[in-house]
């Protein structure tokens, strides 16, 4: 009997054996061919961004990209460089995309008769965006920035630099530690304490060189040791994956478009307020003229080694409503009470670019007047790491329709950005004491910014709220994309 029940329990198990092994093979090719898939897929999304950069002039995306004219509608089959397989490349409506945003749609399959069969479970979908002033991390992270700085900020301390929405990237190797110690108990709503924004950096990132750092109580986790990463020796990480990465490569940035910038200049239609004085240069340099050119235009050529001096009094916002208005300043130049408001529904941003030195002062945005449509970037909250969610409800709450009111963010009744558009100064740029200045946008200093310290009982104020809308309209001379977000679609 025994031999029997044995026989029988053999003859019973074989087939069950069989049929698990069967189906573990078929669940094993399935898991294959759908890696395989995917790596098809991710090809394709490479294939269709490479074709969309050469084929699109630069300052025209996605407005002029065509996808029907790089078979990018369905109607044509790609075939794969991986040995096998092919994919087809989609562009859906814009359904839910920023303006600036396009989604492209990778699919693997096979080709049977000329007919495309896709490969299920392997699909991507990936939304692109123009890169002009950001990073590019060899992670595969994209960032556009709100600042971008070739040296370590020089800040003093009773000298407040904040910027809100957009991440920082700083091509220094030198150690920066971050202004602002939290030692008092009372922290102001800097970048030390609150661990905003984002900061990428080629060199070190710490907190305060004084005083002791940790986290205001309202982050996530309270109290958090801010030292980061100031050098490769003793720091534990060096990037915490959410407001940190210090010791990293930022990628090459595209070039921006200079000739572009000099002919809206000359386009810009009057009036430009003309410099109230032009400062001698330092003997034996050469004094230039701060006449623009064409009269009553944006284009100052002949600044040079002078410095152009525009009014200390007000200028009114939008004083010139031409569209895609620049500014262009080849020299230094002195603004007063700086007022300029470059960004207008329907046209391209413009711009304020000087190519030496930069200072502004008497600047105060209390005397402004309040704009209700600041743009709060859909991706702000990525820039708040380790706030509260109330604190990231709280700003959703008050700029409804990502659209904000000036006087609610600054804090200031009656108080306005004083700039909004892009300002690139190729030289350096300086804040004097007591200053209030707040621009909306971005702003890139290939040489120092120095925001000085106040005179005794005041401080200096110098904050930027960056626009996404306003980064993704830098023009520049070649057209480069970079990845916004990816995820499987079906």
């Amino acid at each position: 009997m025994i031999g029997i029940f044995i026989l029988l329990l053999v003859l019973t198990a074989v087939p069950a054996m069989i049929f698990l092994n069967q189906h573990a093979a078929s669940h094993g090719a399935q898991s294959l061919k759908r890696l395989k898939g995917r790596a098809i897929a991710e090809e394709g999304t490479a294939f269709a961004i490479q074709q969309i950069q050469n084929s699109v002039p630069a300052n025209t995306f996605p407005a002029a990209f065509n996808p029907g004219a790089l078979g990018f509608d369905g109607s044509k089959i790609f075939a794969s460089s991986q040995g096998s397989g092919v994919f087809q490349i989609t562009v859906p409506p814009a359904t839910g995309l920023e303006s600036y945003q396009v989604k492209l749609e990778a699919r693997p399959g096979t080709s049977v008769g000329g007919t495309f069969v896709p490969t299920p479970g392997s699909s991507i979908a990936t939304i692109v965006s123009k890169h002009t002033v950001g990073i590019k991390l060899p992670t595969g992270l994209n960032a556009s920035a709100a600042v971008q700085l070739a040296n370590v900020p020089v800040v003093a301390n009773s000298a407040d630099f904040r910027v809100l929405w957009g991440p920082i990237a700083l091509y220094d190797k030198n150690l920066w530690a971050i202004t602002k110690p939290c030692s008092t108990g009372i922290n102001t709503f800097d970048m030390n304490c609150y661990q905003m924004p984002r900061k990428f950096s080629i060199g070190g990132l710490t907190g305060a060189a004084t005083g002791t750092n940790k986290g205001d109580a309202l982050n996530v986790p309270p109290s958090a040791d801010l030292t980061r990463c100031p050098d490769t020796a003793t720091c534990v990480a060096a990037t915490d994956q959410k407001e940190y990465w210090a010791f990293t490569s930022l990628g090459f940035q595209p070039v921006i478009d200079d000739i572009d910038y000099i002919n809206s200049a000359k386009n810009t239609i009057p009036p430009v307020p003309a410099p109230i004085a032009c400062t001698a240069p330092v003997a034996p340099a050469t004094a230039g003229t701060c006449i623009a050119a064409p009269a009553g235009s944006g284009n100052f050529d002949k600044v040079k080694n002078s410095t152009a001096v525009f009014p200390t009094a007000p200028v009114p916002p939008n004083f010139a409503p031409s569209p895609a208005v620049v500014i262009y300043i080849d020299g230094s130049a002195f603004f007063g009470n700086l007022s300029m408001d470059f960004k207008q529904t329907g046209v391209k941003a413009g711009a304020l670019i000087v190519t030496r030195s930069l200072t502004i002062a008497n600047s105060v945005y209390t005397k402004n007047t309040p704009q209700t449509d600041i743009r709060l970037p859909p991706t702000y909250n990525q820039d708040m790491p380790y706030a509260s969610p109330g604190a990231i409800a709280g700003l959703a709450a008050i700029c409804p329709s990502n659209k904000c009111n000036s006087s609610l963010i600054l804090g200031v009744p009656a108080g306005g950005v004083q700039f909004r558009g892009f300002l690139w100064v190729k030289g350096d740029l300086t804040i004097k004491p007591d200053v209030l200045f707040a621009m909306s946008g971005v702003l890139r200093v290939d040489g120092t910014l120095t925001v000085e310290g106040g005179t005794p009982g005041n401080v200096t104020r110098f904050i930027v709220f960056y626009d996404d809308e306003i980064s993704r309209q830098i023009r520049t001379s070649n057209l480069e994309l970079q990845v916004d977000s990816s995820s499987a679609i079906p």
